[in-house]
């Protein structure tokens, strides 16, 4: 696959995938279902299954990069069980409402969030600096850490949100596509 960019762009109702590498694009309209942009195929491939999400504080604090972060738990549950530790902060340079209004467009493009799930994640008061995640593969343990590691306030790079010139528009996105959308918000 290659270096992909995912570039959402509430403004123009926009998310855009871009591969670097194949040098081609994918587009799809963040007000309508997901599956309005898929190919035909991938449609019809995709599964139809619904991730039930549920989060609540827990016990813990800590400082990451000079903020305060209270912890969270997350059980995240779709063809996977996951069970996560959140660090979460509100001391942050993001304009959280705009944040969740720009997430729960997201949630419902994706269609895989039930309402109370959608809530549960809208209801987490700040961004997520840390996070593990641990799920069960067919016996196998994973965990994936991801982590903020810079957050200032500065002006975009030009050009870092557009699709650069000569890249070939794919006919729509396909399954894979979806997975990776998905896999920002898990």
């Amino acid at each position: 696959v290659g270096a992909v960019k995912i570039i959402i762009d509430a403004g123009r109702d926009l998310v855009i995938l871009v591969n670097d590498s194949a040098k081609t694009y994918a587009e799809a309209a963040l007000s309508r279902p997901v599956a309005e942009s898929m190919t035909a195929d991938d449609r019809e491939a995709m599964p139809g299954h619904e991730t039930k999400v549920r989060s609540h504080k827990t016990e813990g604090t800590r400082t990451i990069l000079g903020r305060a972060c209270q912890a969270y738990a997350i059980e995240i549950r779709s063809n996977l069980k996951h069970k996560v530790t959140a660090w979460v902060s509100a001391e942050v340079p993001v304009d959280l409402g705009a944040f969740r209004a720009l997430m729960t467009k997201l949630y419902a493009f994706l269609g895989r969030y039930d309402a109370d799930s959608a809530d549960s994640l809208l209801g987490i008061p700040g961004l997520v600096l840390s996070q593990e995640s641990v799920a069960d593969l067919k016996g196998e343990t994973v965990r994936v850490n991801r982590d903020v590691v810079e957050m200032s306030e500065k002006t975009s790079p030009e050009g870092l949100f557009t699709v650069p010139g000569g890249y070939v528009k794919k006919a729509g996105l396909t399954h894979a596509d979806v997975d990776m959308i998905a896999s920002i918000l898990e």
